[in-house]
């Protein structure tokens, strides 16, 4: 199939099942339906129909730039039920780079099948957080090319990186958020020191401290999801690099 085939083809089957979903993405319901009769003027769905067009619109694009792609893959109940989650998630943030990390999940996890078996919680993951996640899991993997050690120190040393980039950014619980979510691999180094103190009558009270140093790199599932919030639609897309040796 041809590109202007291709193109058509995922059009024609973007559109019915866009036609369907904008109605049903939610908007407001129960008790908050009520400001709506005093705030009538707020254009919600408007603000609906804009997203869901513009994920079409990239739908027809990537079917038009790629080859060996299946446009029936449009109306599973799996790329319906994710169009949802990614819509959703598009209405309540106010970001548009977060709104592209979504829609960029929803055609590599969904049209493209790119990380098949996570893809779900990958989703759910780019829903969660929010741009400068990635922007700190990036600066990860930029950090660790050409290391064959983990980053001491990586709070302070990604925050140095970034620069300007990176103010307004929590560097540190978005780095526990990559750690939890298993996209950044951690390691502890605990060295126990002997401090040598007296007590109040001078007589000696040595104590044990331990000294915990941690460790971070970026793990092949941060590589991972990495590839897939990164954008299918960009004129030129690089290849993603190996996760980096653990620290010896």
């Amino acid at each position: 199939m041809d590109a202007e085939k291709r193109k058509a083809k995922g059009a024609e089957l973007a559109g019915v099942a866009f036609a369907a979903g904008i109605s049903a993405v939610p908007v407001f319901g129960g008790p908050a339906s009520v400001v709506l009769t005093y705030l009538a003027n707020i254009p919600i769905q408007e603000r609906t129909d804009s997203i869901l067009n513009g994920f079409q619109r990239d739908i027809e694009l990537l079917f038009e730039r790629t080859a060996g792609l299946e446009p029936d893959v449009l109306h599973t109940e799996e790329f319906m039920a994710a169009l949802f989650r990614a819509a959703r998630s598009a209405q309540e943030t106010a970001s548009d780079e977060k709104r592209k990390l979504l829609r960029n999940a929803l055609l590599n996890g969904y049209i493209k099948h790119e990380a098949t078996g996570e893809r779900d919680h990958f989703l759910a993951i780019t829903a969660r957080y929010e741009p400068g996640h990635v922007v700190i899991l990036d600066c990860i993997r930029e950090l660790m090319r050409g290391r064959d050690r983990l980053l001491n120190a990586a709070t302070s040393v990604i925050a140095d990186r970034l620069g300007d980039k990176g103010k307004g950014i929590p560097i540190y619980s978005h780095l526990q958020d990559l750690v939890n979510d298993g996209l950044v691999s951690e390691q502890a180094d605990r060295e126990v020191r002997e401090e040598q103190r007296t007590d109040k009558f001078g007589r000696p009270n040595p104590r044990s401290m331990v000294r915990e140093t941690l460790y971070h790199g970026i793990s092949p599932r941060g590589e991972a999801f990495l590839a897939f919030v990164a954008d299918p639609l960009a004129e030129d897309d690089v290849a993603t690099e190996g996760a980096a040796e653990p620290r010896s």
